[in-house]
């Protein structure tokens, strides 16, 4: 699994755009949702569905026209009792040559499953450490179990175009 890089540029994101009179604000409705759902079918294919036992989902952080965000997947090592522990960072700019994503997927650890939240907590700390996630924002977790209807309802919940469509 190796990491795969579209577009540019990384920067220091605080928070939401300024409503510049309500041109960048109107510029994101939906985006956020056009780009998650473009980030967990690059998970999905680059992972595939039936190897991902779970997921967590960071707030976006978001500046002018870029959205930097995290998620973090466990997945079945094919070792009894055993999950590796992925990151998958991004950001995605918006220019006026439509939206590109960079991202890269990392294995940042193994555990037993009874042992992934604390994992999780050292993927947190880093993040924050780094600037990649909000202070005090809450992961959605959520279970796929290797399944791929789970992850294909996922997909489904944010859902902007068919994945035979969407420009990745």
């Amino acid at each position: 699994m190796t990491p795969s890089r579209e577009g540019t540029g990384r920067g220091g994101l605080r928070g939401p755009p300024a409503p510049a009179g309500g041109g960048a604000h109107r510029a994101w409705e939906g985006l956020g949702a056009e780009i998650l759902q473009r980030v967990l079918i690059r998970i999905r294919r680059r992972v595939g569905a039936e190897n991902v036992d779970r997921l967590w989902l960071f707030e976006p952080l978001r500046e002018d026209w870029r959205e930097l965000g995290l998620a973090v997947l466990s997945t079945f090592s094919g070792e009894a009792g055993r999950r590796l522990v992925f990151s998958f960072a991004y950001v995605a700019t918006r220019t006026g040559h439509g939206l590109s994503i960079t991202d890269e997927l990392k294995q940042v650890g193994e555990a037993a499953p009874r042992f992934l939240d604390d994992v999780l907590r050292g993927v947190e700390e880093r993040a924050l450490r780094l600037g990649v996630v909000r202070q005090g924002g809450v992961a959605r977790e959520v279970e796929i179990g290797g399944s791929e209807e789970s992850y294909s309802e996922l997909v489904a919940e944010y859902e902007i175009e068919t994945e035979e469509d969407a420009d990745l």
